[in-house]
């Protein structure tokens, strides 16, 4: 897809905080922090930031649809129906009106 700039959001504070750490992560699941380090090295930036969970509703629905899929899926311009009235309930009545 050729993206060089990300923006990482996460809502668990502590794996954000390993994410930015420099230092080693030698607890449960640094091998995987380690990886999530490496990944982050592949683009020109990346900004990880933490957000709190009601602020993550999409991305929280998101990854409960990921544990129940078996395949791989990519969405460009459209998103599964399961989170349509997230993202509807996540506009600004502003927007709407």
């Amino acid at each position: 897809m050729g993206f060089q700039d990300i923006i990482l959001e996460g809502d668990a504070l502590e794996v954000v905080n390993r994410l930015c750490s420099k230092e080693d992560d030698f607890f449960d699941v640094g091998n995987i922090v380690e990886e999530g380090r490496v990944l982050t090295g592949l683009f020109n930036s990346c900004c990880i930031q933490h957000i709190s969970r009601d602020g993550n509703k999409v991305a929280h629905r998101l990854a409960k649809l990921g544990v129940n899929c078996h395949k791989e899926s990519i969405w460009v311009e459209e998103y599964p129906s399961e989170i349509h009235e997230i993202i509807f309930a996540d506009i600004p009545r502003s927007v709407l009106n």
